[in-house]
């Protein structure tokens, strides 16, 4: 089910957006109005599932709801799999070569000073955590859309952040990531409704380990 622009049949032009940001999972409704309020001037695609609330969308946002894999993967990877992609598809479709993705219960302070760290030849993460064996945290990501789908599209063999890095790993993607977990500060931050916090207060590492899951990782 799609509403607004995306239910377009004709091509559409991208407009003169600073960058596109994809809004992946539940619907969150402070989130919503907190991104819809800040990012105005950003292309933002919701990326959700039927029967979610449709009370803080409008008839001009984009806005795709998708119906939930009949298997949801450990601890739901199937459905960040599919919300993920489906979003990043959409943004590909008008237009997009990178694009931005965010899980559905955080909003941006200050989105222009983020887009801005960004390094537009790497793929741009938050942290790396040595928790379990080590893993990417995927709260946020920002990178060219065939790279999103890449590291979107594999399957569930562990939890999410587990499968997600393995399958990074095995695009051989670990080369082109960036961290900016302490990019972040009080000006230029992201907060998440879910957790009740702001990212740049947690921690995590900047640096890949040499190896992971038998694929070895750049080298300084």
């Amino acid at each position: 089910m799609l509403i607004g622009r995306n239910a377009r049949q004709r091509a559409f032009i991208k407009p003169n957006f600073k960058g596109c940001i994809v809004v992946q999972g539940p619907t969150y409704k402070d989130s919503v109005i907190k991104l819809k309020e800040i990012c105005s001037d950003y292309q933002l695609i919701f990326s959700t599932w039927e029967g979610e609330d449709v009370t803080n969308y409008e008839d001009g946002d984009i806005v795709l709801y998708n119906k939930k894999p009949i298997d949801a993967g450990t601890a739901n990877y199937h459905y960040q799999c599919e919300s993920t992609i489906k979003g990043v598809e959409k943004a590909k479709e008008l237009g997009w070569y990178r694009v931005f993705k965010l899980r559905s219960d955080c909003w941006i302070q200050n989105p222009d000073g983020l887009f801005q760290l960004f390094d537009k030849g790497s793929l741009n993460m938050y942290y790396w955590t040595e928790h379990n064996g080590g893993y990417f945290m995927d709260f946020f990501m920002e990178g060219e859309c065939d790279d999103l789908i890449k590291i979107w599209s594999g399957d569930s063999i562990s939890f999410p952040e587990k499968s997600m890095t393995t399958q990074l790993y095995k695009n051989e993607l670990q080369y082109k990531v960036k961290f900016w977990g302490n990019g972040l500060s009080e000006e230029i931050n992201i907060f998440t409704e879910k957790r009740k916090y702001w990212f740049n207060t947690t921690e995590g590492e900047t640096k890949l380990p040499v190896w992971y899951n038998g694929h070895k990782s750049y080298k300084e």
